[in-house]
């Protein structure tokens, strides 16, 4: 079964000439209707003069800011639906759209040469002692090039082998990207399922009331600390730890972030904490750890105060935890780690007793190609309890179903156009704050539905097809569904549902691995199969617990193999 994170590879079909054009003019028309007052005039003035344009320098700007630049190579530029490409390329230099990156450093530019163009250069400008050889890699003759050869020099040469162009205004271009999507981290490529018509979008409210950035600020404050963050991952990349840490300081050091950003910024915090934690500089990450708001902020600082002696401190903040803790995660790692450090004070904390889990065992004969979960499955149901895979996508799907005018409720900041599988929030704990009372009133609902399998299998039929990062969408999905639910009453649906609304991210694994038919009540059993060697990760314990705890059977299933 397909993961619904992942949707449905599109079939073979071919593109319509020229959509990527059309899809960026939904981008700006879109974000121009939505966040006109808060844009500025040259944000404005880009739109506007890019929709004047002729159509093929319309499209041939876009292909080129789509292409990984900045820089591009002109003899490399070939679109056969852009038939005459320098007069596009022309029209777009005249109106400054692009240009032919004259002020650009040789350091840009040697990327795009061939190798023999390279070696041709090298001959040209370098010593015999410093030149590579012919067999040398491409990037040996790069370094050699960029260390040895004067820039302006290097740039003439490169630029008499090939001429190059550069799209401008890509300033304009994220923040029109940042105002479509919600985020930087998509593209027009979002929208081609839309362009081949595979894919239903729901239908949902967008109007400026209800859109993600309300003032000018929060949109600057996201952008800003978007390109912090994108500087701060580059240089941990790279290894330096020490120029990470300043940019963090950096950031804290200017303050004032519109809450908006408040999520990018506690990211970017706690991200630079932890590599110093790593690092042994446990001071200067517990400075970060404070000024950080989510989890697991508060948690690491614990750790870290514990690292460095100060119990006192690390236990006022367990405390803290404890009486108001932020999500699920927080709830569970304050009372463990307030007894381990009392223990280690000599406070005579009583041990936890060790919960004991419904496990069965079962001897199996091992086949070549099947599953430990396949074979258990055809062995439960050779023993007259059929069953069938379940683990995350059902029930998420399930949930999906159930809540589905919930998932697609008008709330401020959850969609920002109109091809979104789910709301921006869907994994996070804000997805279930900023819903609360809908959220308490389905589960409510559920509770009273002894048979829930008309009412999903509804909404299943009524909206098959349609985008929804929950529901996986496909043959086997109906079926299973209407399985589960002829054993299912809706408070069992409503028990995984309230815990997957907390927190989706963290909630959407570890769900066992079967729905398994049992003739005794309440009809149903959910195993969890392990193979031999196989362990309990802590989120399929915690999901186990949770079940049998609100009146879901869970149990293991241990397999060994005969010899």
């Amino acid at each position: 079964m397909s993961d619904p994170d992942t949707q449905p590879a599109p079939p073979p079909v071919v593109l319509p000439e020229g959509y990527y054009e059309e899809n960026f003019a939904v981008v700006l028309g879109t974000v121009r209707e939505r966040y006109g007052d808060l844009l500025r005039d040259d944000e404005i003035a880009f739109a506007a003069g890019w929709t004047e344009r002729t159509l093929p320098a319309r499209r041939l700007y876009v292909r080129l800011i789509s292409r990984k630049g900045p820089v591009l190579r002109r003899d490399r530029l070939r679109y056969d639906e852009i038939p005459r490409l320098g007069d596009a390329l022309a029209e777009l230099a005249e109106a400054g759209y692009a240009d032919a990156a004259e002020d650009v450093p040789a350091a840009e530019l040697l990327p795009l040469a061939l190798k023999d163009e390279l070696l041709e250069i090298a001959a040209e400008l370098l010593d015999d002692d410093v030149r590579p050889a012919k067999t040398a890699r491409k990037d040996e003759i790069l370094l050699a090039l960029a260390e040895d050869a004067g820039d302006d020099v290097l740039r003439g040469a490169l630029l008499d082998r090939f001429a190059v162009v550069r799209p401008l205004h890509l300033e304009h271009v994220r923040t029109y990207r940042l105002l479509f999507f919600g985020n930087l981290g998509q593209d027009l490529k979002e929208l081609v399922l839309r362009d081949l018509g595979v894919v239903r979008f729901e239908s949902y409210e967008l109007t400026r009331e209800l859109r993600l950035f309300p003032t000018r600020q929060a949109i600057d404050d996201a952008l800003a600390l978007r390109g912090y963050r994108d500087a701060v991952y580059l240089l941990l990349a790279e290894g330096e730890i020490a120029a990470a840490r300043d940019v963090a300081r950096a950031v804290l050091e200017r303050g004032g972030w519109h809450p908006t950003s408040r999520r990018i910024l506690d990211s970017l915090l706690s991200h630079v904490a932890r590599e110093l934690e790593r690092a042994g500089d446990y001071q200067a990450a517990l400075q970060l750890y404070e000024q950080a708001v989510a989890p697991p902020a508060r948690e690491r600082r614990a750790r870290v105060l514990a690292h460095l002696g100060k119990t006192d401190e690390s236990l006022a903040l367990c405390a803290e935890i404890r009486e108001a803790p932020r999500d699920e995660t927080e709830a569970a790692f304050a009372p463990g780690f307030d007894e381990r450090l009392r223990r280690k004070l000599g406070e005579d904390v009583p041990r936890r007793q060790r919960r004991q889990r419904p496990t069965t065992a079962m001897e199996l004969e091992k086949r070549d190609g099947a599953t430990v979960e396949t074979l258990a499955l055809e062995a439960l149901a050779d023993g007259g309890s059929p069953g069938f895979f379940a683990e995350n996508w059902l029930w998420r799907s399930i949930f999906g179903l159930a809540f589905w005018d919930v998932v697609f409720a008008p709330v401020p900041g959850a969609f920002q156009h109109p091809f979104q599988y789910g709301p921006l929030d869907l994994s996070t704990p804000e997805f279930r704050t900023a819903r609360a009372a809908l959220v308490e009133e389905r589960l409510a609902e559920l509770k009273t539905l002894a048979e829930p399998g008309p009412r999903l299998l509804g909404v299943y039929d009524d909206k098959y097809g349609t985008g929804n990062r929950l529901v996986a969408w496909g043959e086997e999905l109906r079926d299973a569904i209407e399985r589960a639910l002829s054993r299912l009453r809706g408070e069992h649906v409503a028990v995984v549902s309230d815990r997957l609304s907390r927190d989706l991210k963290r909630y959407r694994r570890g769900l066992p691995d079967l729905f398994v038919l049992r003739d005794e009540e309440p009809g149903f059993e959910l195993v969890e199969v392990k193979g031999p060697g196989d362990q309990l990760r802590p989120e399929q314990k915690a999901w186990i617990d949770y079940l049998n705890e609100n009146g879901l059977p869970a149990s293991i299933l241990r397999v060994s193999f005969r010899s």
